[in-house]
């Protein structure tokens, strides 16, 4: 709360609790904060999704290239033939080890999403034509084997 000192002039002294209540617009509902907090760790959570999905390819070629280059011998005057393989193949095996822990990483923050989606779409009025303002995450939740596999999502199907 803002107040006028002794000689008129405005202190700038707040209630500590008012910092970090969002803004309440006059006529504004409850679930409107509420909406607007969800709505923003929703977008954080996309953006999350998107940067290890981005990751996840950029760093699977970057070890299948590593390990094509250790596979075609580059190194094999230094090493034989044998061993230039299975330094390939590690490494190779390393990139899709990462790329399956990233995809675990992504299977997480999308039910989150999802789980927020299913929020929102409660607080909201449901709108006349009766469809979900916010679906995304919450249909590909229902994902087919192939991709429950390249996601690695070894959960069962998931109901929201």
């Amino acid at each position: 709360m803002t107040g006028s000192g002794p000689d008129g002039i405005i202190s700038g002294m707040h209630d500590k609790d008012e910092a970090r209540r969002p803004s309440a617009h006059a006529g504004a509902s409850p679930n409107d904060s509420l909406i607007q907090a969800l709505s923003l760790e929703y977008q954080t959570l996309k953006d999350e999704i998107i940067a290890r999905t981005s990751g996840r390819f950029q760093f699977v070629g970057l070890t299948t290239t590593a390990a094509a280059i250790f596979a075609t011998g580059i190194g094999a005057a230094k090493l034989p033939v044998l061993a230039s393989g299975i330094l390939a193949g590690a490494v190779f095996l390393f990139g899709l080890g990462a790329f399956w822990l990233l995809g675990v990483q992504i299977v997480g923050l999308s039910s989150r999403v999802a789980e927020i989606e299913a929020r929102i779409n409660d607080l909201l009025p449901v709108p006349p034509d009766g469809k979900r303002v916010l679906s995304w995450e919450l249909e590909r939740q229902r994902r087919s084997l192939g991709a429950r596999f390249v996601l690695a999502d070894a959960r069962r199907r998931h109901r929201v």
